[in-house]
Formats: structure tokens, C-alpha cells, sequence
């Protein structure tokens, strides 16, 4: 199905009022077995765990469809529909843990203070008693820099694992150990491995991670380096010129559209902070701040940004016809959180065999009426009605992305006038 063809789908599924409604029209496109969509409604056929419904509602937790009325539409749910059998689709889950929450996990497990602990303990007491499914791998993915990701083709994973360093190994281990807590022993966080044990599984998760799933994390890294090229022309534009919100906008639009990386969240996104300077997300970056500093908060930025789509990545990797992916998110860090939740997504389309499944998302606020009351709708009609641009858009293409970091950086550091 060709991405044109995906959009009148959603053009005509997006004003539905009922489940009724949308299963019509996915019987009228006449779609393959292989495509399923996964739409915010009024009712949820998803089977959930009942454990994971006791933490959803916690204010550090946030999902990437921000309800829990997701339906699944295929084709055989539609079938089971008419004959009236109450077609329940299983689900699996995890809940993803971030870089400071794997850190204060780290700190409960040396029995160490940290700030935050009145929130994030009780919290991860609950995880603990209801057995919730978690994972870390999103914390391995944001700390690829501190590994040469070139000598990850190297084929011992003991080679692997000396490749990181100390603070990092620790933490591992320890969370390791977080995850071998049985129920009851969870009040005390006492686990049920030893240091060598866990250590052993650490080393063999990286290898899993950093080796083994390599193609997967280097397309992350292509992802997380577009991404962070996006920020800095974002922060340069706003530092740069006393321009007016709609024409740094279009400024914006135009270097996506040279790059070849439009997106709807990065471009929202940064029409909000051209609106506003103190937006959250990038609310600490200022003039004359130190390059380091300056550097980790663009990292940090962009991380933010790349939750979802990481997100949106295990959706893809791990759903199929028969059973649906759902990922949650625990963060400490209120921008993170917020990031997540700008941009509420509606709903998911997928389609493909497993190696090449394809995911189109459409947001619950519709882009074009929200850019068209801020007065920017001109500045993207291009890229909505420029076929030929599309088609270049979401086909594989090779940036220089570390030419273009450079140069981001370096205007930055020019306009900011970094320390």
C-alpha cells in the first residue's frame, strides 16, 4: 500500500464515531492480511495484563497511545465481528526505563539516598509486587557513546562488555539484580543472584543489545544523529534572528525539506518553542552557556524526541496479526514525559511481513488545522502536496549526518556564543 494510499485511508477513518464506522471503510480499502491498525476509540478489544492497569495512572508513567482504549483493526477482527464473537486481541507490554530511572535503581540497590525516592521507590515496589513486564534496553540505547560502535563487530563479548566503563558496568549489574527480586523480598530490594551471576548476565545483554542486534541499533543511531541535527537547526534558527515565529518556521521547513527528514512531532515541536523560548524541553539552553553543557542538554533534547520513535519501533518489531505490542514509558524527567504527550498519537498503521513492516502514525490534533491557526499552513503545503518530495521523504536516504552535526555545532557555538 503506497503512503498516498495510507493518508485517504486516514483522511476518511479520522472523522469516524464509531468502531462501526471505521471497520467499513477498512473493508472498503480492501487492505492485504498483513496491514492492522491500532486506533484510539471509545472501547478497547486489546487483553491486557490487570497488573499493568495498577500503575497506568501513576503520574512518572506515560503510554504511547495515552489511553487504554486502543482497538485492533485486521481483517479476522472484523470477520469475528459480524458473526458477534467477542474477539479479545492478546497483548504483550513493557514498561521502558530511562537513564535516571535505571540510575536511582542503581542507587536503591547500594542502598544509597537520591533525590526523587519519595516517588520513584513506592513506584518501583508496585513493579516488583504486580510482576510488571519491564525493560531496559532504551537505557543501552542512549548510552551508545560510551562504546566505539565499530568495534561492536567484534565477536567476544567479554571484549564487548570491557569496552564500557566502570559507572556504566555497574549499573548494569545492579540492575540485573533489580530484576531477579522475587515478590517477597521486594520491600527490602534484596535479590536473588549473585554479583558474579548478574555480571554474567549484564555481558551477555550487551552482546544481545550492542552485537547481536546491531543493524537495529545502528538504524537508532542514524535516527538519533537526524534527530539531533533537527534540534540544533531548531536552537540555531531561534537564537539566530528576531525573525517572526511563522518565518522561522519556514526556515525550519525549508532545511527539512533540503534534508529529506520531515516530521510532524520535530516540527510541532519546535513551532511551540519558536512561540515560546522558555518551552521546557529546550528551556535550559541559553546564550553563553559551556559547549559541554550545551552539548549534553542537545543530547538530552533529542533523546526526548527520539522516546516515541523508539516506541513506535517495538510496536513494529514486536506486533503481529495475532498479538499486539504495547510499550509504556517511566521516566522521572517531566520533558520527556511531556515530550511523549505532545504529541498524542490517534492512530498506528502497519503493514509488511515482520523484516519490513512499515509503521504510518496519524496524531489525534489534526496538523493542518493547527498550523493553519498559527498562521504557518503556506510553509508546509509544499511538503503535503509535493508527491515527488514524499516519495524521496521516507525512502532510505544517506545523509552525511556528521558533516551536518559538525556544521550545527559549530553555528551554534557561533550564535550562542558558547564557553
Amino acid at each position: 500500500m503506497e503512503l498516498v494510499e495510507i493518508e485517504e485511508l486516514f483522511k476518511k477513518i479520522e472523522y469516524c464515531s464509531s468502531d462501526e464506522e471505521v471497520y467499513r471503510i477498512w473493508e472498503e480499502a480492501n487492505l492485504r492480511d498483513d496491514c492492522f491498525m491500532l486506533a484510539i476509540g471509545e472501547s478497547s478489544n486489546i487483553n491486557f495484563s490487570k497488573n499493568i492497569y495498577n500503575i497506568l495512572s501513576r503520574e512518572l508513567v506515560c503510554s504511547y497511545f495515552q489511553s487504554n482504549k486502543i482497538r485492533f483493526v485486521h481483517n479476522k477482527v472484523i470477520r469475528n465481528s459480524k458473526t458477534e464473537k467477542l474477539s479479545k486481541v492478546p497483548a504483550d507490554y513493557s514498561l521502558m526505563f530511562d537513564s535516571n530511572i535505571c540510575t536511582y535503581i542503581n542507587a536503591v540497590m547500594e542502598r544509597k539516598a537520591f533525590n526523587g525516592s519519595k516517588e520513584i521507590i513506592p513506584l518501583l515496589l508496585d513493579i516488583l509486587h504486580n510482576r510488571i513486564m519491564y525493560d531496559f534496553t532504551f537505557y543501552l540505547y542512549e548510552n551508545f557513546e560510551s562504546i566505539n560502535i565499530d568495534l561492536c563487530l567484534i565477536n567476544k563479548d567479554f571484549e564487548l562488555w570491557d569496552l564500557l566503563n566502570a559507572d556504566f558496568q555497574k549499573n548494569l549489574i545492579n540492575l540485573i539484580k533489580f530484576k531477579h527480586i522475587k515478590p517477597e523480598g521486594a520491600n527490602s530490594f534484596e535479590t536473588s543472584i549473585s554479583d558474579i551471576e548478574a555480571k554474567e548476565e549484564a555481558i551477555e545483554l550487551c552482546f544481545k543489545v550492542y552485537f547481536q542486534a546491531n543493524d537495529l541499533l545502528k538504524n537508532i543511531i542514524t535516527k538519533f544523529k537526524m534527530t539531533k541535527m533537527i534540534v540544533l537547526k531548531i536552537v540555531e534558527i531561534q537564537f539566530s534572528s528576531n525573525k517572526s515565529t511563522q518565518n522561522k518556521y519556514l526556515e525550519l521547513i525549508n532545511f527539512m525539506n533540503e534534508k529529506c527528514c520531515f516530521s510532524d512531532r520535530e516540527s510541532i515541536l519546535a513551532l511551540e518553542y519558536f512561540k515560546n523560548k522558555n518551552l521546557g524541553t529546550f528551556k535550559k539552553i541559553h546564550h553563553g552557556m559551556k559547549f559541554d553543557k550545551f552539548l549534553k542538554r542537545v543530547n538530552n533534547v533529542s533523546w526526548d524526541i527520539m522516546a516515541p520513535r523508539i516506541m513506535e519501533d517495538f510496536i513494529r518489531g514486536m506486533s503481529s496479526h495475532e498479538e499486539v505490542f504495547i510499550p509504556f514509558f517511566f521516566s522521572y524527567d517531566e520533558n520527556l514525559r511531556e515530550t511523549i504527550k505532545a504529541h498524542p498519537i490517534k492512530y498506528l498503521f502497519l503493514n509488511g511481513d515482520d523484516n519490513k513492516r512499515r509503521v504510518v502514525s496519524i496524531p489525534k490534533n489534526n496538523t493542518h488545522e493547527y498550523l493553519y491557526k498559527n498562521n504557518c499552513h503556506k510553509a508546509i503545503e509544499e511538503i503535503f502536496n509535493n508527491t515527488e518530495f514524499r516519495r524521496k521523504n521516507v525512502s532510505n536516504i544517506q545523509l552525511n549526518l556528521d558533516e551536518n552535526l559538525i556544521n550545527g555545532f559549530e553555528e551554534c557555538k557561533k550564535i550562542l556564543e558558547l564557553g
